[in-house]
């Protein structure tokens, strides 16, 4: 290869790396974002439950309904979801002799 050619592809290289950190950067402080909009969402959420029953019962429903995760719902102190035995736990798949 040539000097000049050598020369392109490094700053290509550099230039790409670049990119590739400004996009990381990027990526970063959108998270960052998001997590902050989300604690403040939560902070009002949180604030009018503790002045509306209505309200706090509806929230409550819905975190029954979305949250799966057992370490999750006992964030909000709810309990376990009820776990559904497989088919060979019922019985149904087990023969009889």
């Amino acid at each position: 290869m040539n000097k000049r050619l050598e020369q392109l592809l490094k700053k290509k290289e550099e230039l790409n790396a670049q990119i590739q950190q400004l996009k990381a950067q990027q990526a970063s402080s959108e998270r960052k974002k998001d997590t902050r909009r989300k604690v403040l969402l939560g902070a009002l959420v949180m604030q009018a439950m503790k002045s509306d029953e209505t309200y706090k019962k509806s929230v409550m429903k819905q975190l029954d309904e979305f949250l799966t995760r057992e370490g999750d719902r006992l964030l909000f102190d709810l309990p376990p979801l009820a776990s559904y035995p497989s088919p060979d736990e019922s019985g149904k798949n087990q023969k009889t002799k």
